[in-house]
């Protein structure tokens, strides 16, 4: 796949990120409250670094912050999931505590993708880098997929 390919399939991506909502926030508090928080965080740094894996000259420090970024919020995901908080405005489903394990090792292979793009960033290795943010932006999806309340 091309650089140009690549970056047209991230875009689509993120896209297809953007509609988790936003009115889920309202009335939101609490643990919920501050990984939905997360989340947004994420999704920009998301944004953000799409943009700069596109821009002509690699700048390493605007793509490694944000990929350092998201691998420390996905390793404090976990902890952001107490037992029992998944009732309204949450959108997680209980599976989420039923496949804890699976649940978890979701924000492990995040946070492994996340430090492999800030690697391969530091390195000016653009196309591992936007393999990189690939597997991440997967990783949010199959999660989201599979452990998010879908409208």
């Amino acid at each position: 796949m091309t650089l140009k390919h690549a970056c047209t399939a991230l875009t689509l991506i993120i896209l297809s990120l953007s509609p988790l909502s936003t009115h889920a926030h309202s009335g939101a508090t609490g643990v919920v409250k501050e990984r939905m928080k997360a989340m947004k965080l994420m999704r920009q740094d998301i944004k953000e670094l799409r943009f700069v894996l596109e821009s002509k000259e690699l700048d390493v420090q605007k793509a490694t912050q944000p990929a350092k970024r998201i691998a420390a919020l996905a390793v404090k995901f976990p902890m952001m999931f107490p037992n029992g908080s998944n009732k309204p405005p949450s959108e997680a489903l209980a599976k989420v505590w039923v496949e804890w394990d699976q649940f978890q090792n979701q924000f492990t292979e995040l946070a492994q993708s996340a430090s492999t793009l800030a690697k391969a960033a530091q390195t000016k290795d653009r196309q591992n880098a936007v393999n990189s943010l690939m597997q991440v932006r997967d990783n949010c999806q199959t999660c989201h997929d599979r452990y998010q309340v879908q409208d």
